[in-house]
């Protein structure tokens, strides 16, 4: 796999799913990148004074409770961001209500957060009519996002799509 003539990492880019039913946007690796995401918003310029101002008030807080209690704590007067958004438990909401529009969010959420460019899908079109499937790859498209499809068995090919057919004796039929 390159980019702009570079040999570039697969596992950065490319995305293996061989459980299509099994896809989740709230998975450790998405909701690690999200923080990320999210504690660099925090240290923006436009939003900066007000998330100094919530770590400030969070301290008093906790300093307050510590007064009140019988505990003496230490308490970090820089609170990490990814902290809190762990600790409260922030995560992608799950607003699809069928398997594609989740599998569509999915292609989306993976782009977008961990700068996936292709993924891979096993035995997808066990799940998927025709129908779906180009409504999917519409979407890929759209997405900029390279689909690879690895079936256990032939199946009807949709439009504009390219198919190696390979054999037991590992022969491409094209």
């Amino acid at each position: 796999m390159s980019q702009n003539d570079r040999i570039v990492e697969m596992s950065k880019y490319m995305e293996i799913i061989f459980n299509p039913l099994g896809i989740d946007i709230n998975s450790k690796k998405i909701v690690n990148r999200l923080y990320l995401d999210l504690d660099k918003l925090a240290k923006q310029e436009e939003i900066y004074f007000q998330t100094q101002q919530m770590r400030k008030e969070l301290v008093e807080y906790l300093l307050e409770l510590e007064q009140r209690s019988e505990y003496i704590l230490e308490i970090p007067q820089d609170i990490d961001m990814t902290a809190i958004f762990k600790a409260v438990g922030i995560k992608h909401e799950i607003i699809e209500e069928n398997y594609l529009e989740k599998l569509i969010r999915y292609m989306k959420v993976v782009a977008q957060v961990l700068g996936i460019k292709v993924i891979t899908f096993i035995n997808l079109r066990s799940y998927l009519n025709d129908e779906q499937m180009e409504q999917l790859l519409k979407e890929a498209i759209y997405q900029e996002i390279q689909i690879l499809l690895v079936e256990n068995q032939e199946r009807t090919c949709l439009k504009d799509i390219f198919r190696y057919i390979i054999d037991n004796d590992k022969c491409e039929i094209f």
